[in-house]
């Protein structure tokens, strides 16, 4: 699981905790300290997990910001259209 936050000391609480309820030694748990509203850290993220996994299975984005041009859309939703994304000045 790899996720992004403003609050660090949340989620390395959260880090922490989500580690000792694990029974299992597989898997990863990783977080990057994130403003949603710089676009290119928070695709840092999923290079990341892309790169050390080599896919992304899911992806949950929560935050108040809409998608008004579509680009979401799991039809054609890959990490290459999302580099491609236009981000207002």
């Amino acid at each position: 699981m790899y996720f992004s936050d403003w609050n660090k000391s949340g989620a390395t609480k959260l880090v922490e905790e989500l580690k000792s309820r694990s029974r299992s030694t597989q898997g990863s748990i990783a977080f990057w300290q994130v403003d949603v509203r710089d676009y290119h850290a928070q695709l840092a993220v999923f290079e990341a997990a892309h790169k050390q996994q080599g896919s992304i299975d899911h992806a949950i984005y929560t935050v108040g910001v809409v998608d008004p041009q579509g680009w979401m859309a799991a039809s054609t939703l890959d990490l290459e259209s999302v580099k491609k994304v236009i981000i207002p000045p």
